[in-house]
């Protein structure tokens, strides 16, 4: 069963990176997808002593990210990338980490992402959890304002409920939405 929890607003995104808790997971590491200067990731490093993996597709940001917070554990990653799995699984290999220690993946792909390219990124982390059957899977928070417009212009909320200013739900018992994740790929035409 994974947990996601959908922001709209940076605001909310960042109050829950710095609430962030493991809960029973022993040694937890955390990744940000889309860290873009790591202000996100450092939140969350401060929350589990450090063990953050922050990507981002933009070798630019990545590097600013590194001058402002040394000592996060920053990469140049494009969940796009075909090679995706691959870099992923080596970046966290050379940290002694591997995708069965991810407790929880954030998502911010920039709050103007189009809708396609969010679902497509979802998708991959998927690909990447069923590359290791059997693990735990990490819960998901996504800073998505297209993903939230879906939900509220449609029935695919079905296990929805409120936290706060974000919204959750059980992928488990939403199946309309796990669909929609699992296609991300075949989403082109959602907007």
């Amino acid at each position: 069963m994974v947990t996601v929890r959908l922001c709209g607003r940076t605001r909310e995104y960042r109050r829950l990176a710095a609430r962030w808790s493991s809960g029973d997971r022993m040694e937890p590491w955390l990744l940000e997808i889309g860290c873009h200067e790591g202000i996100t990731s450092s939140l969350l490093a401060r929350r589990n002593q450090g063990r953050v993996l922050a990507v981002d597709r933009s070798a630019q940001a990545v590097e600013k990210a590194k001058r402002r917070f040394p000592s996060l554990h920053l990469a140049v990653l494009d969940v796009a990338s075909p090679r995706w799995k691959e870099d992923l699984g080596s970046e966290l290999d050379a940290l002694g980490s591997s995708w069965r220690h991810v407790a929880c993946c954030f998502v911010d792909l920039g709050g103007d992402a189009r809708l396609s390219d969010v679902l497509r990124a979802l998708g991959s982390l998927g690909a990447v959890e069923a590359a290791e059957e059997g693990q735990p899977t990490p819960d998901l928070v996504v800073k998505s304002e297209a993903l939230l417009r879906l939900y509220r212009n449609s029935q695919i909320g079905v296990g929805f409920y409120r936290y706060g200013g974000e919204l959750d739900c059980e992928l488990g018992t939403n199946h309309q939405l796990n669909a929609v994740l699992k296609s991300g790929a075949n989403c082109q035409t959602l907007q």
